[in-house]
């Protein structure tokens, strides 16, 4: 009777034993992936920053591919698929190992203060520096409220949005229905005639124009606020 107790309290306590080798490496891998993951969220992290010039703190990387094929060091390359800011749904080459991530980035870049028309030439009021979450990859932000003003706006841009390159082009020069000079250059000829806009254009800008003298249309490069050439 005293041996069977014996055997049971030698099972029992090979199985505790075993039990607990099972848990602690259970822990163990469970350690070693979350510092894997770990490791690779603030690689990613450091990379984005760095390519968007804000602080770390800003960018938020969730991981959304298994991480066991990724070998990662000092030395190792990171760079993102794709053209654009990595923001959104983003696959990352760490190494030769892709790395699929949803990435937020929080960053202080031009937004509209108010409602922005088309064609409206931009003002200091109408711009303000604000942090927002950054989601369009291909959206060229801008950060410097200088660059904006004195611009055009080439699409109309709702209050509080980022207002992007895209969204701005160079004031009009010449706006349509105005007198203008037309010069006609073909080699040292430059013949000038009398002539009509049909289009807003900015400088450098192919504009359609009427000669008043011929009452013909044709094309012109805006010159100055005055003037249109054709030829070369």
């Amino acid at each position: 009777m005293r041996s069977r107790k014996v055997h049971s309290v030698a099972s029992l306590s090979v199985a505790v034993v075993a039990g607990l080798c099972f848990s602690v490496a259970v822990f163990a891998m469970e350690k070693a992936k979350t510092s894997q993951e770990e490791v690779v969220t603030a690689a990613l992290r450091a990379h984005v920053a760095e390519g968007l010039q804000i602080d770390p703190a800003a960018v938020t990387i969730r991981i959304m591919s298994p991480l066991d094929r990724v070998e990662i060091g000092p030395a190792t390359a990171i760079r993102h698929v794709g053209a654009g800011s990595p923001v959104g749904r983003v696959t990352f080459l760490i190494g030769s190992a892709r790395v699929n991530a949803e990435v937020e980035a929080v960053k202080e870049v031009v937004v509209a203060s108010r409602f922005l028309r088309r064609n409206q030439l931009m003002e200091q009021a109408d711009v303000v520096r604000t942090a927002i979450r950054l989601i369009w990859p291909e959206g060229r932000y801008l950060e410097d409220v200088d660059l904006v003003v004195g611009k055009r706006v080439t699409r109309s841009v709702p209050a509080h949005f980022p207002v992007t390159e895209d969204a701005l082009g160079n004031p009009y020069t010449i706006r349509q229905g105005a007198q203008i000079t037309i010069q006609y250059l073909q080699g040292p000829l430059k013949v000038v005639a009398l002539g009509l806009a049909r289009e807003d254009g900015p400088a450098g800008a192919r504009i359609r124009v009427t000669n008043l003298d011929s009452k013909k249309e044709l094309w012109a490069r805006v010159v100055d606020g005055e003037t249109v050439q054709v030829g070369p």
